[in-house]
């Protein structure tokens, strides 16, 4: 008696599975030990199953990565817009980021920790246009960030939104370094209460922008609560 077609719901709850699976695997072993093999053994499936859902494991690492960096602009966008004052759209920003990065640590690890293939790798193979569309995705959060960058600055006397991409990647750099070093547990075990150090680190960060607030006032208002197990974004 031939098999009942699934339903598009569990055709889909299968898909979540297997990036679920997948994800634990690029955390765990890295992008070169991802396969269609390694994640039907995982899920109890042949390989060819894996394959009904996705076309490689490239399309599966696509879907991860334009999904964790579309919700980063989301999350980024809805913080900046509803406020007016430039500078305090750079300090939402900042939280923003922050937050996103502790509380989706495993996406954040994908995203720009563990070793994947860059655009650049992709060119002149028959996955270069899906590749470009994803570079596009994920650079509307740093645009996003340069924009905000360029009017805090345009705002402020004696700095220069030409100076904009620079101070965003500088700031970048700060943040992507205290995220990791608070999510692999480092900063946990080198200082007590790294929540309130980071805190106020990120407080200080926001001197160039005219904040040169004491105390209480200085300190970032940042969420250290992780998601649940799971993959969910």
């Amino acid at each position: 008696m031939p098999r009942p077609e699934r339903s598009s719901e569990e055709i889909g709850a299968v898909r979540e599975e297997i990036i679920g699976c997948a994800m634990d695997i690029l955390v765990e072993e890295g992008y070169s030990n991802l396969s269609m093999a390694k994640i039907g053994a995982r899920m109890n499936m042949t390989a060819a199953n894996v394959y009904n859902y996705f076309t490689n494991k490239e399309h599966i690492f696509l879907e991860i990565h334009d999904r964790a960096f579309q919700f980063l602009y989301e999350s980024l966008k809805s913080a900046v817009d509803p406020r007016e004052d430039p500078r305090a759209k750079v300090r939402a920003l900042i939280e923003t980021y922050v937050e996103f990065g502790i509380r989706h640590s495993r996406h954040y690890e994908i995203m720009f920790c563990v070793r994947t293939p860059k655009y650049s790798d992709y060119e002149g193979t028959m996955l270069e246009k899906i590749v470009m569309d994803a570079k596009r995705v994920s650079l509307q959060a740093f645009d996003l960030a340069v924009q905000t960058v360029e009017e805090a600055l345009a705002s402020l006397p004696g700095m220069r939104a030409e100076d904009a991409r620079m101070l965003t990647v500088q700031t970048w750099s700060m943040l992507h370094g205290l995220v990791s070093l608070y999510n692999n547990r480092t900063l946990v075990e080198a200082v007590e209460n790294p929540e309130e150090i980071i805190a106020e680190i990120l407080g200080q960060a926001l001197r160039p922008w005219g904040w040169d607030l004491e105390g209480e006032a200085a300190k970032m208002e940042i969420s250290f609560a992780k998601e649940e197990e799971g993959h969910g974004i």
